[in-house]
């Protein structure tokens, strides 16, 4: 099969033909008809942080496809069974992972597919059978991206007006891969007014068109500072952060989703009073069956790019770029 690899912190994929994966027990073998690209994938690669255990390492942490082989073990699924990969694996026993919070595993090791263990920049792929999940009629393309992206920012959602129930105003700041997500499930599951935080004039039109009440560059938002009931920063640089912070109102929530390392001061003074800070780690089983859902009913939607396997580091160039309009999407096997 073929295969992006990563031979070292801060190269480019290689991409190369590489054996066959034979499944253990309890594993399968699917064929990758689609993985996203991530941010998180730059960092990777950058080693931002350097966590990988190896090299060389086969990235892609959002990945559906189709089962070819399953391991002796596997009983609940099928050859020819089209399915998608929950990316956030924790141990499966732990007492987080036992209340269907696997995103918060106490245990995990750095072995999810993709990040530390061989992920979907591959025409195949191994996957621990209890990982999979039912596609449900969707496309490979879309169940890939919402395993990440769509997941993680419904989470975030959830998680805020959780702590801050009716909201008035959220604020999304970064309207890319998630926050195109995140928009949409602002839009559907709050009564809120919904406004976008993004300097790409592309992308600020296309908030726009998935529901968006209104658009800023971060230069130009004074109109909404001290107004929002929840912000949700989907960069989370110092720069975002420290303009996320002043869109905050008293009460209000300020949800670190980003990977972006920037830091905020915290402080009596530091903050309007009252305000809540925290932060969201992907999302568990039970939330991406909610968000499955929405996507079959035709309520949330994803702007998807595609491209070959062969083209995978003009893609991760294009994301790097600001170039992506919504998700990146690699096909190996088309």
């Amino acid at each position: 099969m073929q295969a992006a690899l990563l031979d070292g912190y801060g190269q480019s994929l290689r991409v190369a033909e590489v054996p066959d994966p034979i499944p253990d027990d309890h594993e399968v073998v699917i064929r990758v008809m689609a993985v996203g690209l991530c941010h998180t994938d730059l960092h990777l690669i950058d080693g931002q942080p350097a966590i990988l255990p190896g090299f060389p390492a086969i990235l892609g942490h959002e990945s559906a496809g189709v089962i070819e082989s399953c391991g002796a073990a596997v009983t609940d699924w099928q050859i020819g069974a089209h399915v998608a990969v929950f990316g956030a694996q924790g141990c499966g026993a732990c007492s987080r992972c036992t209340q269907d919070l696997e995103n918060l595993c106490q245990e995990q090791t750095l072995s999810m597919n993709g990040i530390g263990r061989a992920g979907g920049f591959a025409q195949l792929m191994t996957v621990d059978a209890r990982h999979l999940v039912d596609c449900g009629g969707l496309d490979s393309t879309e169940a890939a991206v919402l395993t990440d992206a769509g997941l993680t920012s419904y989470r975030a959602v959830m998680r805020a007006i959780g702590l801050r129930p009716d909201p008035r105003t959220i604020a999304i700041v970064g309207a890319g891969g998630l926050g195109q997500y995140a928009i949409q499930y602002a839009r559907t599951l709050t009564s809120a007014h919904v406004i976008a935080i993004e300097p790409n004039a592309g992308r600020a039109q296309h908030a726009l068109s998935l529901g968006a009440d209104a658009t800023f560059t971060p230069e130009r938002c004074q109109a909404v500072l001290g107004s929002c009931d929840i912000v949700l920063d989907f960069v989370a640089s110092h720069d975002t952060l420290a303009l996320s912070s002043t869109l905050l109102c008293p009460g209000a929530v300020l949800n670190i989703v980003g990977l972006g390392e920037g830091t905020l001061p915290v402080g009596f003074f530091a903050l309007p009073p009252e305000a809540s800070i925290t932060t969201t780690s992907w999302g568990s089983r039970g939330d991406l069956g909610n968000v499955f859902d929405l996507a079959r009913g035709g309520t949330v939607q994803s702007t998807i790019q595609r491209y070959p396997l062969g083209d995978i580091n003009a893609a991760l160039a294009d994301l790097r770029g600001g170039r992506i309009t919504g998700r990146a999407v690699i096909t190996p096997n088309c």
